[in-house]
């Protein structure tokens, strides 16, 4: 028994340095990522893009969040995006990033569930760097994401109805919440 007990402590120990490598990747990916961003043309255009959506998003109709129907590991999920995108931002900032998805999944605009939000193309930059799916390996989330998440999916919003968030930029108004621009 001795033996099989150090022979799995060894896995665990070879797969959580093989995990923190590859979230170190993961990291300066998204680091590269972000200074794609400063060019600034590139984000003039996203940035259009996506505030013409955030409008017709508010033209559009949108479901209560009774109306709402959560899959098992959802919460699990929601607090390990907003760990990846927040993890350092004050409470309030991670529950406004949770208020985003749940915005998302309200609006007849956006995929009708936290996975088809999460995963939607293009739309959160951990997911598209392999750091959400790091983050899920080892359940990265702390106990401060699971509760943001878990006000998030009760309806609790300190972001109205915004549908996007980003680091500050030039022209980009909205709610300011630690370090992003909800709008």
């Amino acid at each position: 028994m001795a033996g099989l007990i150090s022979k799995t402590s060894n896995y665990i120990s070879l797969y959580g340095d093989q995990i923190s490598e590859e979230e170190k990747r993961a990291l300066e990916y998204e680091a590269a990522i972000k200074e794609k961003e400063k060019d600034l043309e590139y984000l003039k255009k996203k940035l259009a893009e996506e505030q013409a959506l955030s409008r017709t998003a508010a033209n559009s109709s949108w479901r209560d969040i009774s109306d709402v129907t959560f899959a098992e590991g959802d919460r699990y999920l929601l607090a390990n995006l907003i760990y990846c995108e927040a993890g350092g931002e004050p409470y309030e900032g991670q529950v406004a990033v949770g208020a985003v998805v749940i915005n998302r999944v309200r609006s007849s605009v956006f995929p009708d569930s936290i996975e088809g939000v999460i995963y939607q193309n293009k739309q959160f930059s951990p997911v598209a760097s392999g750091r959400l799916a790091l983050a899920l390996a080892s359940n990265k989330a702390t106990d401060k994401c699971y509760r943001a998440a878990d006000e998030a999916m009760s309806g609790v919003t300190n972001v109205g109805d915004c549908v996007f968030f980003r680091t500050p930029i030039p022209g980009l108004t909205g709610i300011s919440i630690g370090g992003h621009i909800f709008y």
